[in-house]
């Protein structure tokens, strides 16, 4: 198995992974949509190409990726529509990408990503389908986990909408930051840097990071043309802390942060984070969104969005028995709880 991307392999993939233009604005739903959809895109092993349809209302990302030479029989797409469909929305999108996408090839299993939620995605008979476009069984995943922070037109009025200790401590650690010497660095994403990132995610903390999966996110985020990296570097130069993501319609779309495990009272998250939040404010920014949700001190100023997960499973024995496989490696995954929706359904009505 390949273990780490050749820096050449990012010239290569950079038009082939760039995201196309959206042909319309994205609103709040759809904006959390494409971040859940980014996170998994971007991660290894790296699709060979992220694909682009527009279709009547509706434009459609979507990739397969390989295994080891092997490709998944899963396709991810992320399903945008410039109009709003209320209730019905997961469904309609459904039917939109089964009709543009599948009729080109059959697909065993369709993750589609949606900005939308059912009306009680509690009832199991609201949230699975059967039989429905050509030959699938459907369900809905909900994401239910507070991943966004709503940013305001200023720093200090931002902080302002925190809670006490955190906006102390956020205070605190910039103060600290610039006493010394901490220099915080923001720009466009780019491949340059592999291998200090490299270095970085093998001293990281809580977690280490293998360098395959560095290579991959940042990859992925300097094939895209509105990407950002925002870095903290110790004043002997050594960076100690970055993170990365991209920016859509006003919403920056944080992909992973790495911070070095050396100076764990630092506090090197909160702080890079500091500094980040007020570069994009200034720069007209007004969400700031952790797909999956957030941890530490910001993941109480998250809200959240509506949208899940649709899974669509080709009514045969072969793609069923693909995505329970799936659902014994990953049993909380969105296809494993969809598989296991689908099955019961299925035998309830024999």
């Amino acid at each position: 198995m390949q273990k780490s991307l050749p820096v050449s392999y990012a010239d290569f993939a950079s038009e082939r992974l760039r995201l196309a233009p959206s042909a319309f604005i994205r609103d709040a739903d759809q904006r959390a949509s494409l971040g859940r959809f980014f996170l998994n895109a971007a991660s290894f092993p790296l699709p060979d190409k992220i694909e682009y349809l527009r279709a009547d209302d509706y434009q459609f990302y979507f990739f397969r990726r390989a295994f080891a030479g092997i490709d998944s029989p899963v396709l991810s797409v992320l399903a945008e529509s410039s109009r709003t469909d209320g209730d019905d929305g997961a469904w309609a999108a459904a039917s939109a990408a089964l009709k543009a996408i599948a009729e080109r090839s059959a697909f065993d299993i369709i993750k589609l990503f949606v900005g939308v939620s059912l009306p009680d995605t509690r009832s199991t008979g609201n949230s699975v389908r059967m039989n429905i476009g050509d030959g699938y069984d459907a369900a809905f995943v909900p994401i239910q986990k507070p991943e966004v922070i709503e940013l305001t037109d200023c720093y200090e009025s931002f902080l302002g909408t925190l809670g006490r200790h955190t906006r102390r401590d956020m205070r605190h650690l910039r103060r600290k930051a610039l006493e010394t010497g901490l220099r915080f660095e923001f720009r466009k994403a780019t491949c340059e840097g592999f291998d200090e990132r490299r270095s970085l995610g093998w001293h990281a903390a809580p977690k280490r990071y293998p360098r395959w999966e560095v290579d991959s996110y940042d990859t992925f985020i300097a094939a895209q043309d509105d990407s950002f990296a925002a870095s903290l570097r110790h004043p002997s130069g050594r960076l100690v802390s970055f993170s990365t993501g991209l920016i859509s319609n006003g919403a920056a779309i944080l992909r992973y942060q790495l911070n070095h495990g050396a100076y764990p009272k630092a506090s090197l998250s909160l702080t890079n984070r500091s500094f980040l939040i007020e570069r994009l404010i200034n720069a007209g920014i007004r969400e700031f969104i952790s797909p999956g949700g957030a941890v530490g001190l910001l993941a109480r100023a998250c809200r959240f969005r509506r949208g899940g997960e649709l899974i669509l499973i080709r009514r045969s024995a072969s793609a069923l028995a693909k995505a329970l496989a799936i659902a014994a490696v990953r049993p909380s995954s969105s296809v494993g709880q969809a598989a296991h929706l689908i099955l019961s359904n299925r035998l309830r009505r024999q």
